[in-house]
């Protein structure tokens, strides 16, 4: 696959082009003769930002190609946010096909379709394409149309106020997105976990796209108008001004849903740590035949005043898989606690809250 691509000198093409356009424009005209030292220090600052970039790319393409797809993701996005959908669009091309491997058929569209947008944008202001840009578009359109023609498309209107709506047992987004689901029957709840949550179901074909929405809320009741009374012979009194309906406020809880990412499956410090109780159960019959061969045989040289040759390798061979064991459980417990401590230490999460105001995010 074309994410493959990169060398050294590929990674840190892929960041400078992505800050090509704040490269590229010319400064502004200054009435003095020779620059400040503000700007002599502007490039200093410029590359160091971009080095950090360039280094937290790297990190995630290691992570990509060792195949733990979730942590590459976990290094790219932060970057993809701060960069910007413009600058940083190469790096949607690399997050699109990091969703792929990882079976999110939503994320890797919506990001595909964020770097094709950019560079249908750039073809129609006139920019020149790169040669590796237009193998990548290539690419990305190719897995767009792959998706197009396995999946159902989902579009989940926003309603009024917006709020958040989970896809099957996917985690809660904001409303206003595009899900891509396999073919067959899906449920989609509106502000689940709330009063509110509304739950509908939808049959989805393969290319099909199909919009759904939550019921509108049913306008509330006027009471009928009632026609004022009149006096029998006397000059109607003026009828006094209604006194305004006090205003009801209506509140509705806020909702955030949270996006939790790990830097690798709990799976890997579990296997980690079962070895290591294997490890010191097998131990213990191990260090216990050894001890007892030991005691034999001293006893059989008190007695005979040698060991035969045999039995003096039968002691060292089980003294030598119980010193295994033993040591192979301490070192596998060690590398359990540390796993643990990156496991915890290095999760993220994101939230995004809803209010009746509006909509707030928060990362």
């Amino acid at each position: 696959m074309w994410i493959r691509r990169r060398s050294e000198l590929g990674i840190a093409a892929a960041l400078l082009l992505a800050c090509a356009d704040a490269k590229a424009a010319p400064p502004a005209p200054s009435p003095a003769p020779s620059p400040s030292p503000a700007s002599s220090s502007a490039a200093p600052a410029q590359d160091e930002a971009l080095s950090q970039y360039r280094e937290r790319f790297k990190l995630g393409m290691d992570r990509y190609h060792a195949g733990a797809f979730a942590e590459a993701i976990g290094y790219w996005e932060p970057v993809y946010r701060e960069l910007g959908a413009q600058k940083g669009y190469r790096l949607a091309y690399d997050l699109g096909v990091a969703y792929s491997e990882l079976g999110d058929a939503t994320r890797a569209a919506e990001r595909l379709q964020a770097f094709l947008g950019e560079v249908d944008a750039r073809r129609a202001r006139g920019e020149a394409i790169a040669p590796m840009v237009q193998k990548e578009e290539a690419d990305a359109r190719a897995r767009l149309d792959a998706l197009t023609a396995s999946k159902g498309r989902i579009r989940v209107d926003a309603g009024e106020p917006p709020r958040a709506v989970q896809v099957d047992a996917n985690e809660p987004r904001l409303a206003g997105f595009v899900a891509w689901v396999a073919p067959g029957s899906h449920t989609v709840t509106f502000a689940p976990g709330t009063p509110e949550a509304e739950t509908k179901t939808v049959d989805v074909k393969a290319g099909a796209l199909v919009e759904i929405a939550p019921t509108a809320a049913a306008a509330p009741a006027t009471a009928p108008a009632t026609a004022p009374a009149t006096a029998p012979a006397t000059a109607p009194a003026p009828a006094p001004a209604p006194a305004p309906a006090p205003a009801t406020a209506t509140a509705t809880a806020a909702y955030v849903p949270r996006e939790t990412h790990h830097p690798f499956s709990p799976l890997l410090f579990g296997l980690t740590g079962t070895l290591a109780v294997a490890a010191s159960v097998a131990a213990v019959p191990l260090e216990m035949h050894a001890w007892t061969l030991h005691d034999r045989y001293v006893a059989e040289q008190q007695s005979s005043r040698t060991i035969p040759s045999a039995d003096r390798q039968s002691f060292e061979d089980a003294r030598t898989w119980a010193y295994v064991t033993v040591g192979a459980a301490v070192g596998l417990g060690a590398v359990t606690a540390a796993l643990a401590a990156w496991y915890f230490l290095g999760t993220s999460s994101r939230e995004v809250m809803v209010t009746p105001a509006g909509v707030a995010g928060r990362f």
